[in-house]
């Protein structure tokens, strides 16, 4: 056998084992998330995100759960409503710099800047029905099995649907 032909072969094998390996992988990792989360001993959901976090770092007492658990849960919320109000005026200020840089730039610049606004995390992109960005209990994003991150490309000066304004 000719050394070009073996060293295609032993490349197109590493290859589809490559695949093969990447398969499963991703398989196992969408059955992992998809898989529910154990009840607690109590019969209640483990909470996800901060609250949870908190928990596992204080390793709480049984008879420390009831009385901390609300206070955790409380914070996470207010953490929630804080972190949903920047990412609000982030999008609002955003938009805004598109909206204005628009005349000022010529299609390719445009379509940079579509591409880097389309590139940004998701919280800038929004997700959720009230048009922010998903809502998840506290820092670390979504819990095992929530959405997945990412989304459809947008159009826009800034990624939205809107088309950019005219020149």
């Amino acid at each position: 056998m000719k050394i070009e032909t073996r060293s295609a072969a032993i490349l197109f094998t590493t290859l589809c084992i490559g695949v093969v390996v990447g398969v499963l992988a991703q398989g196992a990792l969408q059955n992992a998330r998809q898989r529910p989360r154990p009840l607690r001993a109590d019969g209640s959901p483990p909470p996800a995100g901060f609250a949870a976090h908190m928990e596992e770092v204080l390793q709480l007492r049984v008879e420390q759960q009831a009385t901390v658990r609300p206070i955790l849960k409380a914070t996470a919320d207010a953490n929630q409503r804080v972190i949903d109000a920047a990412h609000r005026q982030l999008r609002g200020s955003l938009d805004s710099m598109g909206v204005m840089l628009a005349p000022l730039l010529d299609e390719a610049q445009r379509t940079r800047l579509a591409d880097v606004a389309t590139a940004l995390p998701d919280p800038f992109r929004g997700g959720s029905s009230q048009g922010g960005p998903p809502r998840y209990e506290g820092a670390g994003g979504p819990p095992r099995g929530g959405p997945p991150r990412g989304g459809p490309p947008r159009d826009g000066p800034m990624g939205d649907r809107r088309p950019p304004p005219p020149r």
